[in-house]
Formats: structure tokens, C-alpha cells, sequence
């Protein structure tokens, strides 16, 4: 027979999953390459998690986690401060008020969601960086970049729906 604390251990370590998960993913966007210029477009995978959980499994990634989760993205990337957290957590209050558009539906629904997502998010982070570099960033590298962002998604979004029907709840 197990002790309960084993038993609580082993669920607090399954609960952090999602979050590991994520965190990983940010690491996986910010692997430098030798492609010139590609750091500028890589694809927001941290974003593609979110959307994810926040439709399927939100018990697993709780807000408070998607703030730390931005809070890690914009520390490895060097955005503001704050600015991928606050963009997380508004995208993930939005579709968790709206999963029940989603859930059950075909995958292709959920991907037009997040394909009309992606550009939104895209346009705040572009807004709010450049108004605090005091000019206009150029927007061909936020447009290439939701368009990757976009593009990967369903490979994001088979990778975590394997890793959500492992744990605990899994329906």
C-alpha cells in the first residue's frame, strides 16, 4: 500500500505537467539557429499552449501558471517585461470563456480560432513594444511570425493532446 503523501506527491508532480510542458516549449522558441534573422519570426509556441489548454485541460495550465509561464518567456527572449504574461493571460481569458465553442468540435474549428487569435495577440505585443521603443517596429516580422505560429499549431496541438490524456481527469 502506497502512503498518501507518495500518492500526493505523485499528483502534484502529474499537475505540473502542463506547465513543464509549456515552459519547455518557450525554451523550444528560443533555441538560437543559423538561420539569419529566424529568432525574429519563430513561431510563439508558448501562445499555441495556452490556446490549447485553455480550451481542453484548463485545470492544468490555471492562470497564475500562464503568468509565470510569460514572465519566463519574456526573461529568455528579452521582450518587456510583462508583455508576453499580460498577452498570455488575455488570450487565455478569452478562450476560456469561450471553450465551450470548441470543445467537441472538429479540429479544423479550433485551429480557425486560433488562426483568428494568433494575429491579435501579434498586433498587442507589436503595439506595446513599439511604444515603449518610442518608434514604430517594423510589422513584416510579427506578420511572418503569427503565420509560422499558425502554421504549427496542429503539430503543438497533437503533442499536447497525447501528453493531456495522460493525466489524471483525462476524458
Amino acid at each position: 500500500m502506497t502512503p498518501v503523501f507518495v500518492q500526493d506527491a505523485g499528483r502534484s508532480v502529474l499537475a505540473m505537467i502542463p506547465v513543464i510542458a509549456t515552459a519547455l516549449l518557450v525554451l523550444l522558441g528560443a533555441v538560437p539557429t543559423k538561420l539569419p534573422d529566424f529568432e525574429a519570426v519563430t513561431p510563439v509556441l508558448s501562445l499555441a499552449a495556452v490556446y490549447f489548454f485553455a480550451i481542453y485541460r484548463p485545470s492544468l495550465l490555471p492562470a497564475p501558471a500562464v503568468f509565470g509561464v510569460g514572465l519566463f518567456q519574456d526573461a529568455l527572449i528579452g521582450l518587456p517585461f510583462g508583455l508576453s504574461a499580460l498577452v498570455l493571460l488575455g488570450v487565455y481569458g478569452v478562450i476560456v470563456s469561450q471553450r465551450s465553442a470548441f470543445r467537441g468540435r472538429p479540429f479544423l474549428i479550433s485551429w480557425m480560432g486560433f488562426a483568428a487569435v494568433v494575429p491579435a495577440a501579434a498586433a498587442v505585443t507589436w503595439a506595446i513594444v513599439s511604444v515603449l521603443a518610442g518608434t514604430v517596429v517594423p510589422p513584416m516580422a510579427v506578420l511572418f511570425q503569427a503565420l509560422i505560429t499558425v502554421a504549427v499549431y496542429p503539430l503543438v496541438n497533437v503533442l499536447l493532446a497525447g501528453l493531456a490524456r495522460l493525466l489524471p481527469g483525462a476524458s
